[in-house]
């Protein structure tokens, strides 16, 4: 079915000024590429501590135990039902030998450089900081897959500014990434403007069926509920749906040099506006199927980007769109969309092959290169 425009308004919005460094200053401290680290001299393989070990954690770690050049050294987690129990528990026979979970990364044995954690706890860069902080004192390079960190100029600048020192302090590195923000609405049209002689809008879509994606996923957009338990449940978790397009409109608009501009962000549920039947139940009309999200950046009175990702089910056509409006113009559409959960483990597990080969300090993803350094890998 297509997905009904909402007549409740929008709620829950952000409205910040994206005049923000477009790269940290560690981005310049980059090896020449082809050189490797002394860490990577140190080593061939990089290990890797997994912190979070919910479903995306265990995926993420399933990927660690399955690359050639990663070695996965431990698990962190603090939740009574994981923490103390042995990792082949969770991951099969693959993880023998490990050790068992535990609550403190400065519980695990530490490992030799390169040495990279996971961390996959939460969205919010105020909830997790201490976390990050915690990994990035024990002197571990760390990618999480955060997304309030993907850009954390926008919403939380002290925040960034004392996370980049830290990691200066230790000489490690500090990123946010996974599929969006980090990647489809950002990365990935930051670098289709690198064909353009000139760009003037940008507008990116995600369109994404929870009926298909796990539960936890569902229960962040609403799915099921009246509009009312929708409207006490954003009040009480201080929003709905997906976290970070804001970051991907500010981190976009830095990519192009379209800093000082405004960037907003809004949330709407979307309502059934008939009786729907899913997989494993039917919705009566009213009924909540998701969370629609937009994000502008505005400059100068002008429209600049434009995103929206629609996470609901019923969805009439998953895809992922991109459109750059210029000289010449562009449309690139994924059909079907990049699945989120592989895709952010992939993702993730890439940067951690990255991260240890450029400078201290917190980066985005356009501070990292696009691929590890090195010789060229051909499988």
């Amino acid at each position: 079915m297509r997905l009904p425009a909402t007549k409740d308004a929008a709620r829950g919005g952000l409205t910040a000024k994206a005049s923000v460094p477009i790269l940290c200053e560690a981005a310049v401290e980059h090896p020449p590429r082809g050189s490797p680290t002394d860490e990577q001299v140190m080593n061939g393989k990089v290990q890797v501590v997994q912190f979070g070990f919910g479903p995306i954690g265990q995926g993420l770690a399933r990927e660690v135990l399955g690359a050639r050049d990663l070695q996965l050294a431990g698990a962190v987690d603090r939740s009574p039902g994981i923490a103390g129990k042995p990792l082949e528990e969770f991951l099969g026979p693959e993880a023998h030998g490990l050790p068992r979970v535990v609550p403190n990364l400065g519980d695990l044995p530490f490992p030799p450089p390169p040495r990279v954690v996971l961390h996959a706890t939460g969205s919010r860069l105020a909830s997790v900081l201490r976390e990050i902080e915690e990994i990035l004192s024990c002197g571990y390079h760390c990618v999480s897959s955060c997304e309030e960190l993907s850009f954390p100029f926008l919403r939380n600048p002290e925040i960034g500014g004392r996370l980049d020192a830290l990691a200066r302090k230790h000489r490690v590195g500090l990123v946010g990434a996974g599929v969006n923000p980090g990647f489809i609405l950002d990365l990935l049209p930051a670098i289709l403007t690198t064909a353009c002689r000139r760009v003037d809008r940008i507008e990116g879509t995600r369109m994404v069926d929870v009926e298909k994606r796990r539960e936890p996923l569902q229960r962040k957009v609403g799915l099921g509920l009246s509009l009312d338990a929708y409207r006490t449940k954003e009040s009480a978790e201080g929003g709905m749906g997906h976290v970070g397009l804001g970051e991907s409109a500010a981190l976009l608009g830095s990519a192009v040099g379209w800093t000082g501009g405004e960037v907003t962000e809004t949330s709407e549920p979307i309502i059934a506006d008939r009786a729907v039947s899913l997989r494993d139940r039917s919705l009566p009309a009213g009924t909540v199927l998701g969370t629609r999200t937009r994000a502008r950046l505005v400059l100068e009175g002008k429209e600049r980007i434009a995103l929206e990702v629609a996470l609901a089910a019923g969805v009439e056509k998953e895809e992922d769109r991109v459109r750059l409006e210029g000289d010449p113009p562009l449309l690139l559409v994924i059909p079907g969309g990049i699945p989120g959960d592989t895709a952010t483990a992939s993702i993730l597990v890439s940067v951690a092959r990255r991260i240890p080969s450029v400078g201290p300090g917190l980066h985005t993803v356009l501070t990292l290169p696009i691929v590890p350094l090195g010789p060229a890998r051909l499988t």
